[in-house]
C-alpha cells in the first residue's frame, strides 16, 4: 500500500511480477525474515528437507492446477511427500485431486529450478512427456461422444500443454511430437484457434528441421497437412468477413 503514491494497482503487480524483491522495508523493528517478500520466502525454503525443495521445485513447472498424478508423474512425489508441502502451505488443495501453486510461490520456486540446469532440463522432459502422453489420449475422445468432456479438459489444460509443446519442439524430442500432433491439432482445430494451431506447427516443423530419418519425414508431412487444413479455414473467416 505504501507505493500506491507512485504507482497504479497494474504497474505495484508487473513489479512484483518480474521482482520479488520489490516488496521490501527497512524498518529496523521488523525479524530480518519479515522485511521482503524474499525473505520469508528463503526463510520457508530452509526450513524443508533438501528432497522437499527438489519436488517443489519441479511441481512449479505447472502453469495452472495439477492433478496427484501429474505430480507424481513430473516431481516423482509420492501422496505423503505432496501431504507435507500441503501442510506446510506451499501447495494448495483443490476440489477433486487438483492442486495449485500461488503465482509468487511458483516463481521463486522456478529461479531455484533454474539454478540447477541439469535437475531443469530432467524436469521440463517429464513435464513435456507427461502431456504429451496425455494428448496422445485424450485424441480419441475428441474424434468421439466424449468430444465435449474432452474439449474442456483440454481448455482447463492448455496453459501447460502449450509449453510442453514448445518444450519437445525446442529440443526436437519427434516421437514425442508425433504421438502428441493429432490431438493438439484437433483441439485448435474444434475450439477455431487456427492461428495458434499454425504456430504450433510451424515451431514443430522449425525443430526437426533438417533431421533426416523416415518418423521426421512422416511428422513433417502430417505437420504441412495441418498447416494447410488451417491456413484453408483462416482463409474461409476472411472471406465470410
Amino acid at each position: 500500500s505504501a507505493w500506491v503514491d507512485l504507482y497504479s494497482l497494474d504497474e505495484i503487480s508487473g513489479q512484483i511480477e518480474s521482482n520479488q524483491d520489490f516488496l521490501k522495508v527497512n524498518w529496523r523493528d521488523l525479524p530480518a525474515r519479515q522485511r521482503s517478500l524474499r525473505a520469508t520466502f528463503d526463510y520457508s525454503w530452509q526450513l524443508l528437507e533438501e528432497g522437499e525443495q527438489a519436488i517443489y521445485r519441479a511441481l512449479c513447472v505447472f502453469r495452472g492446477g495439477f492433478t496427484r498424478q501429474a505430480a507424481q508423474n513430473v516431481s516423482r512425489a509420492n501422496p505423503q511427500e505432496l501431504r507435507r508441502l500441503v501442510d506446510k502451505s506451499l501447495v494448495m488443495p483443490q476440489a477433486g485431486e487438483w492442486y495449485e501453486i500461488h503465482a509468487l510461490l511458483r516463481q521463486y520456486g522456478l529461479e531455484k529450478l533454474n539454478e540447477l540446469p541439469a535437475e531443469s532440463m530432467e524436469v521440463h522432459q517429464r513435464y513435456s512427456a507427461y502431456y504429451l502422453e496425455k494428448l496422445e489420449q485424450w485424441e480419441s475422445g475428441l474424434k468421439g461422444a466424449l468430444q465435449a468432456e474432452t474439449l474442456d479438459t483440454l481448455d482447463s489444460k492448455i496453459s501447460d500443454l502449450r509449453p510442453a509443446w514448445d518444450w519437445a519442439c525446442q529440443k526436437g524430442d519427434i516421437d514425442r511430437l508425433c504421438r502428441g500432433l493429432e490431438g493438439l491439432c484437433l483441439y485448435y482445430e474444434l475450439t477455431a484457434r487456427f492461428k495458434e494451431g499454425q504456430r504450433a506447427c510451424q515451431a514443430a516443423a522449425d525443430g526437426v528441421a533438417g533431421v533426416d530419418t523416415p518418423q521426421a519425414f512422416s511428422l513433417q508431412a502430417h505437420l504441412r497437412i495441418w498447416q494447410s487444413r488451417f491456413s484453408r479455414f483462416l482463409g474461409e473467416l476472411e472471406s465470410a468477413h
